[in-house]
């Protein structure tokens, strides 16, 4: 269990601390045991907290789970912007982008967004969310016309929603429910078996390069 947190937040700073400690709490949890559903109660436990704790930072565990995924669309962007300070090529970035099919937080909640939204309930969150992502978006769309000036936005940041949805359905299609699962694999359904891993790195890869050579752009 983690280190138990004694003394009650007061100030900003020691507010705005344990809230990052209760996330990294659930980050941790949900990566260890492969589960993005563990209840409140443990991760409270684990961060050394009462449960009724949590609430105070958190209006739902939607919220707490959206903001796990702001973190991560946040990093995704934070690796592509660094490998924007060089003379990269298109298959560079695809090669970046690829490698977050790995990331198993940013998966695994992204293919829960819709319902993660939907039960929320915090209406400033989801304001802050969507926020933060339209200017992440919109700074490095910017960055990435810098580099290839025959690129228009608009179509960039819909390759960026485009593969964000990519994400979601080709999870959604790898991991089914538990009945549908079975009757792939009890019927031999193979042709409607996904490797997420395997499978989205080489579609988005099209995807990408598509964009990036389409009408002699390259």
């Amino acid at each position: 269990m983690e280190k138990i947190i004694k003394k009650r937040a007061i100030s900003d700073k020691a507010k705005a601390e344990r809230k990052q400690a209760i996330i990294e709490t659930a980050k941790k949890k949900y990566v260890e045991e492969k589960n993005i559903s563990i209840p409140v109660s443990e991760i409270a436990k684990n961060a050394g907290l009462a449960k009724g704790t949590i609430y105070l930072y958190f209006k739902t565990r939607e919220a707490m789970d959206l903001e796990i995924l702001r973190q991560c669309i946040g990093n995704c962007f934070d690796k592509i912007d660094s490998v924007l300070n060089n003379e990269i090529s298109p298959g560079r970035l695809m090669e970046v982008m690829s490698g977050f099919a790995s990331d198993f937080l940013l998966v695994r909640l992204g293919s829960r967004y819709n319902l993660i939204m939907e039960k929320c309930g915090d209406y400033e969150v989801v304001v802050e969310f969507k926020e933060y992502l339209n200017t992440r978006i919109e700074k490095t769309a910017s960055d990435i016309m810098g580099l290839f000036p025959f690129i228009e936005k608009r179509e960039l940041i819909e390759l960026f929603i485009g593969s964000f949805s990519l994400m979601i359905g080709l999870c959604q299609m790898a991991e089914p429910a538990f009945i549908a699962r079975d009757v792939l694999e009890t019927r031999g359904l193979v042709n409607l078996q996904l490797d997420f891993e395997t499978v989205f790195p080489k579609l988005l890869g099209n995807l990408w390069s598509d964009f990036f050579s389409g009408g002699n752009k390259i």
